[in-house]
């Protein structure tokens, strides 16, 4: 996670050279959704620490975070100009090229899921409720952030291959600190968890029990890829799209991915594996 800060911070100290140090800093305006796995709002404590990899960080441009309940609602955000990188699920990114007509560059991974030896997002329900399977959730109430989001598309995504439509399940959307509380009280039947919630999730196994999670039981998902740039550095960046490569740690694939330019109509979003 803290290496897909650090590859932004990377790009985007490249793209200002000396001669935007005698300006003011150029203000870009960053989405997240929740730390730790998105680092934006911590980018400035980060660039007191590692000054050598945010160096032109306060000289050349200044990051203002603004924080988003998911991925998708920052579709929005970026089509009425008030964001100029926005951190977008796979599914998010898909919807703002296609529904939206947004012009999108991919630059840089925020997180990774489905990782093997690393944290991979449990979705959990309690010890004792009567959903043993994923056909039991028919009928329940399902937690999710935001409806579009990383963590929303896998769920339901895993109840697709389980025959669970969207009308099979209630969803109540809500901020991912809040779930567990409303596990506990009864309030929904299964929730999202997040790395925080790892260290009560092991320490009570009595209390809750995991249904279902990314590694063994979906595919790996590059969640929260910032898909921002496009309009924004279409006159500043003229050396065309940058690419994506984010390294799966353990000698796993590497693979590079770029959103294209939108041709008649028709976005093109290619990943090939090299």
């Amino acid at each position: 996670m803290k290496t897909g800060a650090a590859a932004v911070a990377l790009i985007l100290a490249g793209m200002f050279g000396p001669a935007a140090a005698l300006a003011d800093p150029l203000p870009i305006r960053v989405g997240w959704v929740v730390t730790p796995g998105h680092l934006a709002p911590l980018i400035e404590a980060l660039g007191k620490r590692e000054a050598g990899v945010f160096k032109h960080l306060g000289q050349s441009y200044v990051l203002q975070t603004t924080r988003f309940q998911g991925t998708t609602p920052q579709i929005q955000a970026q089509a009425i100009g008030d964001l100029d990188v926005a951190a977008l699920s796979t599914a998010a990114l898909a919807l703002a090229i296609t529904n939206a007509k947004l012009e999108e560059r991919v630059v840089a991974d925020v997180v990774a899921d489905g990782v093997e030896g690393f944290f991979t997002e449990n979705y959990v329900v309690a010890a004792d409720s009567p959903i043993k399977t994923i056909e039991d959730i028919k009928g329940k109430r399902i937690a999710t952030n935001a409806i579009g989001s990383a963590s929303d598309a896998a769920m339901r995504t895993m109840f697709r291959k389980h025959g669970i439509k969207d009308a099979d399940f209630t969803t109540v959307e809500t901020n991912f600190a809040n779930m567990p509380a409303m596990l506990d009280g009864g309030k929904v039947d299964l929730i999202g968890t997040l790395p925080q919630f790892l260290q009560e999730l092991r320490s009570h196994p009595s209390k809750y029990r995991v249904l279902f999670s990314f590694v063994g039981d979906a595919r790996r998902d590059d969640r929260g890829a910032p898909a921002g740039l496009c309009r924004f550095f279409r006159g500043s960046h003229p050396r065309g799209p940058l690419v994506y490569r984010p390294e799966q740690s353990g000698g796993g694939t590497r693979y590079s991915g770029r959103c294209d330019e939108i041709a008649e109509g028709e976005p093109r979003l290619r990943f090939q594996q090299g």
